[in-house]
Order: C-alpha cells, then sequence, then structure tokens
C-alpha cells in the first residue's frame, strides 16, 4: 500500500474540506493517487491503490459521485485532468 490506512484517513478529510474546484485540482496535481472514471453519464473517484481500493478507502472521500459528466466535461478538458471511461 502506498500510505497507512491511517495517513489515507487523514487524506480524505483534508480532501473533503475543498471545494469542488479544489478537489478536481487536487486530483490533477496527483495523478499517482486518484483517478476520475465515468460511465458516460456519472463521474466516480478511485484511487490507484489497489490495496487500499479493496479496503474500501475511496469511499472515505467525498467526491459527487451523480455529477453529470456531460455538464462539467468541457471543465475537466480545459484543466487536463485525465477521464477513464468505463466500457
Amino acid at each position: 500500500m502506498l500510505y497507512t490506512e491511517k495517513t489515507y484517513i487523514k487524506l480524505s478529510e483534508r480532501f473533503n474540506r475543498q471545494s469542488f474546484m479544489g478537489k478536481i485540482i487536487t486530483i490533477k496535481n496527483n495523478p499517482t493517487l486518484f483517478k476520475i472514471e465515468t460511465d458516460g453519464t456519472n463521474l466516480r473517484l478511485r484511487l490507484l491503490d489497489n490495496e487500499a481500493m479493496e479496503l474500501g478507502l475511496d469511499l472515505k472521500f467525498d467526491f459527487p459521485e451523480f455529477v453529470e459528466f456531460e455538464q462539467i466535461r468541457d471543465i475537466l478538458s480545459l484543466i487536463d485532468v485525465k477521464i477513464d471511461k468505463l466500457k
């Protein structure tokens, strides 16, 4: 695991206090920690650390899951945030 469980919890607390745009910038600035996935409609925040994902630590990070992807696609592309499309 990249960080300890305690560290992921502390990171999530800091992440959760940020505005939506602050969260997007944090995701952009940490490409080895986070990724955003979409099914074409909704967005999902995922951790790149598989062990942390298995422990459900990604659920500690509040990210608006049911934001319409179409509504913010242009914003994400303007600030060059990579989005993984689910198949």
